[in-house]
């Protein structure tokens, strides 16, 4: 029996005394400023608290932020004289303004090296005011956001 403390227990016991009196040395020194045994350091990660662990705020942290999600895209119509016979482009990229009130409220052209006949920026437009939606949020409260949304261009 006797051989089992000292085999099993004592060490533990050891250890254990060892790792707290280490500990307690930390938390009442390992807080101090400029990394010497100065003042206490009540920098603003540690809100005044001693001891080597951090106590985050949540102001730290990136707020939780939700894109718009359209529900339904119309396609943008396009007559067949319009644009003077011009190539059909498959798709249109208009920069919208989504309310956070559910509504379109500003649709501009969105002009990226590739130049568009001004009658398929405004058919996209006309669709593009028609879009459907749930409002962006950011931290569960409705925002308004810009996003820059493709209008698939068909002829009627």
């Amino acid at each position: 029996m006797r051989e089992l403390l000292l085999k099993r227990a004592l060490p533990f016991a050891l250890t254990f005394a060892v790792g707290a009196a280490a500990g307690g040395f930390f938390q009442l020194f390992g807080a101090r400023e400029g990394g010497h045994w100065g003042r206490w350091n009540y920098h603003r990660n540690y809100e005044g608290r001693r001891g080597c662990g951090k106590k985050f705020r949540r102001h730290y942290f990136a707020p939780e932020a939700k894109p718009p999600v359209i529900l339904f895209k119309p396609d943008a119509q396009v007559p067949r004289s319009a644009a003077g016979g011009a190539a059909l482009p498959e798709r249109v990229r208009v920069r919208v303004r989504f309310g956070e009130d559910g509504k379109v409220q500003e649709v501009n052209p969105y002009v990226e090296g590739e130049f568009v006949s001004a009658g398929f920026y405004e058919a996209a437009t006309r669709a593009a005011r028609h879009i459907q939606f749930i409002p962006a949020l950011a931290d569960g409260v409705p925002t308004a956001t810009t996003e820059v949304v493709e209008i698939r261009v068909t002829r009627e």
